[in-house]
């Protein structure tokens, strides 16, 4: 009987780490209130596309590398950006396991994130 509640105990311990999905660490640069869960996050790759918009670093994100590649981990890791306060995600080549969290300095309605950078004059 005591071998057979061991065993209940270990099956429960990892189904519950089973279902704590992927594991996600942030490193905050500055405190900002967090985002509502449908807001959009931008992800981009300094290797394909740069954000269209002025924007600042205001932290990063860890995951296991690949992670935007599997959409539970996309999701998660999202999910972080969101609640740092964060609008996008600024990886340096998709493999990478850390990347930049962004917010954009402009509006959203004042420029497009996902539209070429321009040159700036003066």
């Amino acid at each position: 009987m005591r071998i057979r509640d061991s065993m209940g105990v270990i099956f429960a311990g990892l189904f519950c780490l089973a279902c704590s999905g992927p594991a996600v660490e942030t490193r905050p640069l500055v405190r900002l209130p967090p985002r509502s869960d449908d807001a959009t996050v931008y992800l981009f790759v300094r290797d394909e596309v740069s954000p269209g918009c002025p924007w600042e670093v205001v932290g990063s994100v860890e995951a296991e590398a690949g992670w935007p590649d599997r959409e539970s981990d996309r999701q998660a890791v999202e999910k972080a950006v969101r609640e740092m306060g964060g609008q996008g995600i600024l990886l340096g080549a998709r493999e990478d396991a850390e990347a930049d969290v962004i917010r954009f300095l402009d509006p959203i309605s004042l420029c497009d994130p996902l539209e070429a950078p321009r040159a700036r004059d003066g």
